[in-house]
């Protein structure tokens, strides 16, 4: 196929940034005719260049026009779209209707029913844009504190709700059959929204393989490791409470708003690595004893959890969001409630000290990534989808 991957890249890169080249490159690797359009938020400087960014947030009429000439010239067979705000707009599903191209979005956050595109707020899970009209969201000023910018993300919302989300786009990917009860609420239809989860390339080294685990070497891991942002929806705050008393060694790494306040309550056992290189990550996960994900929001995915998986690491998660979809409890982990200090403290006592459940969660784990997370696995349902795309836009031309 022919296709035309499409992306806003963030002024702070993060996973959706990191998933669509490694999905576009999974694309060509598999032998498709793959372009890209991105562009980049790092423009958006000043108050006019913002102005500018909020109106073209709702429709933007030049990203239509140079589109839809570019599908039209090159004979695309899907155009499919990772993140389109604020600078390309949902304009690009009309430009790809009128160059009769089947169009997919892969729903990577809540932005289509959330200003913030979090569904979080003041600390705590927020629907209240979910069921009905997104004016609380103004009134909130949940788009970055910005009354005018809110109004803006909250304009989009509601204008794209009624129609283009309902007949202009052929397939949304979801990451979790989580995120779909969420979108299908939220007014996306049901039908046309299809779970693909992120995948993970397989970069366990051999020592560290199922097989590996005979010579006991699994006995040997020590200490806990926490990877991702420091931000309140996170959860750490509830990490370092839970850690009082524990005596085993934790280690963040990331960086981001609470790292000050975590630093100056944290226990001495508690280490702030910073961001790390992918290698590093990776050593680390290898030689902990769990991977805690303790979040308090509604991931879309856990891209985090499925690393620690494909290291065959137990992962220690919040019962939330798409967590549950990915973490089965007592077989590949554990959950716990979020914000829960004590159900956590129990959680880590337990697998500081069972080095049987060590192993086996570890050894599920990896071959839960196996079955459902390899980049060979996510190629067979990204290729499924869009086939179901062009035949769903073959059909509606008929």
């Amino acid at each position: 196929m022919k296709i035309l991957t499409v992306h806003n890249l963030y002024q702070q890169p993060g996973g959706e940034d990191s998933v669509f080249l490694a999905e576009t490159n999974l694309l060509r690797d598999a032998g498709h005719d793959v372009e890209t359009l991105q562009v980049s938020n790092d423009e958006i400087v000043g108050f006019l260049a913002k102005s500018g960014a909020a109106l073209s947030a709702v429709y933007n009429w030049r990203t239509r026009k140079i589109l839809t000439d570019r599908l039209e010239k090159e004979k695309f067979d899907i155009l499919h779209a990772h993140n389109f705000f604020p600078k390309l707009s949902p304009s690009i599903f009309d430009a790809a209707r009128s160059a009769g191209v089947a169009s997919v979005l892969t729903l990577h956050n809540f932005r289509l029913t959330c200003a913030a595109g979090t569904l979080f707020r003041n600390g705590a899970v927020c629907q209240q844009c979910l069921h009905k009209p997104a004016f609380p969201a103004v009134t909130n000023r949940c788009y970055r504190g910005s009354l005018a910018g809110s109004a803006s993300v909250a304009a989009m919302i509601q204008i794209h709700k009624a129609v283009t989300w309902r007949r202009k786009v052929d397939r949304f990917i979801a990451l979790s059959s989580f995120a779909i009860e969420v979108f299908s609420h939220a007014g996306i239809p049901r039908e046309r929204i299809r779970v693909k989860p992120n995948f993970v390339p397989d970069c366990a080294t051999p020592e560290m393989m199922i097989s590996g685990d005979a010579n006991g070497r699994r006995q040997h891991r020590n200490g806990f490791v926490f990877v991702g942002r420091l931000s309140p929806e996170k959860g750490c705050d509830t990490l370092i409470e839970a850690w009082r008393g524990i005596e085993a060694p934790l280690t963040l790494i990331g960086d981001g708003p609470e790292l000050d306040t975590l630093r100056a309550s944290a226990p001495a056992n508690v280490t702030f690595a910073g961001r790390q290189s992918a290698p590093s990550v990776k050593r680390a996960m290898e030689n902990a004893r769990a991977v805690i994900v303790p979040s308090r929001w509604y991931e879309t995915f856990g891209l985090v959890a499925v690393e620690a998986m494909m290291n065959g690491t137990p992962v220690i998660a919040s019962r939330i969001g798409a967590l549950p979809d990915i973490v089965e409890h007592e077989v590949t982990g554990l959950l716990v409630e979020p914000g829960d200090v004590a159900g956590l403290r129990h959680a880590i006592l337990r697998l500081a000290h069972d080095c049987d459940a060590i192993r086996s969660m570890g050894a599920a784990g990896r071959l839960r990534y196996e079955a459902r997370y390899t980049p060979h696995r996510n190629i067979d349902m990204l290729e499924h989808i869009y086939a179901e795309a062009i035949a769903s836009r073959d059909s509606d031309a008929s």
